[in-house]
């Protein structure tokens, strides 16, 4: 039991060091405060770029997002392809975006790792709505 503490005391300094962790570095680099380094490049500045095909997350709460899913899985066959097409172009859509724009700069798995986590409940709605599905 001794050397699991040690063990996880170690791992916890190599794996979490305070360095990596600054409030606000996210903003700092966009706003050009810090030098953003990268092998793979850096992103294309916002002002740059076309219009993101990013749906606004919106503010819905887990019982509203649970709801939605619900709605989905309730729906007829024909609808559920229709709402997963969507969502497939969707991401699509995210992907090419992302890479167009060297978005993904330094992310492991790149543009497929972030596009992939780019639907949330809001895109739901939105696939509902474009399938004829009043949410």
């Amino acid at each position: 039991m001794k050397y699991a503490f040690i063990l996880l005391l170690i791992v916890s300094q190599v794996v979490f060091p305070e360095e990596i962790v600054v409030p606000g570095i996210r903003e700092k680099i966009s706003n050009g405060e810090i030098e953003f380094s990268c092998s793979e490049g850096k992103p294309v500045p916002e002002s740059e770029r076309e219009p993101s095909p990013a749906i606004p997350k919106g503010n819905y709460s887990k019982a509203e997002s649970k709801k939605i899913v619900e709605l989905i899985n309730a729906q007829p066959k024909k609808i559920k392809e229709c709402t997963s097409t969507y969502t497939d172009d969707y991401v699509e859509a995210m992907y090419q975006y992302c890479e167009k724009y060297n978005l993904a700069a330094c992310i492991g798995g790149g543009c497929a790792h972030t596009s992939g986590y780019s639907v949330h409940t809001a895109v739901l709605v939105e696939a509902l709505l474009a399938c004829g599905v009043q949410p």
